[in-house]
């Protein structure tokens, strides 16, 4: 009977943990809604997938403009990192803001950059020397509107 009784405390304690990182993540949200309260763009938000590196509950912001890429990195603040997402867009990531990860998934890149394709020479290692596209992006001037990201 004191199994029972001390598998159902640990229980409880867990529960209660875990509800109190939901009420914190939950107060987290509303003050980034609060900081969007006039923000007039829609975008798709999806919750809950487990992020790849740590395992921590992802928000990701999905195919956000421009605009909104801007307004939300303002609203969240931290430090964030940019990635490639396929042949167009930029994906970023903040990790340090919250207990959950922020994603902005497959955002538009500023307007005065692009990515580009090329073909680099790969030394040989392992495999024979050979030549492979990779991309990157490049901008013409830093983009004024987020020097910090």
């Amino acid at each position: 009977m004191e199994t029972i009784k001390t598998s159902i405390t640990y229980a409880k304690a867990a529960l209660d943990g875990e509800a109190s990182r939901i009420t914190e993540r939950h107060i987290a949200l509303a003050q980034i809604a609060l900081k969007l309260k006039a923000f007039p763009h829609a975008v798709s938000i999806s919750f809950g997938y487990p992020h790849e590196a740590d395992g921590r509950v992802c928000v990701d912001f999905n195919n956000p403009s421009r605009e909104t890429v801007i307004a939300l990195i303002k609203a969240i603040g931290g430090k964030w990192k940019k990635s490639l997402q396929g042949s167009s867009n930029i994906n970023y990531l903040n990790t340090t803001s919250f207990d959950f990860v922020v994603r902005l998934w497959s955002a538009a890149p500023p307007e005065t950059c692009q990515i580009v394709r090329e073909e680099v020479e790969v030394p040989e290692l392992v495999v024979p020397a050979h030549k492979e596209f990779k991309t990157r992006l490049v901008c013409k001037k830093p983009a004024a509107d987020l020097a910090t990201v």
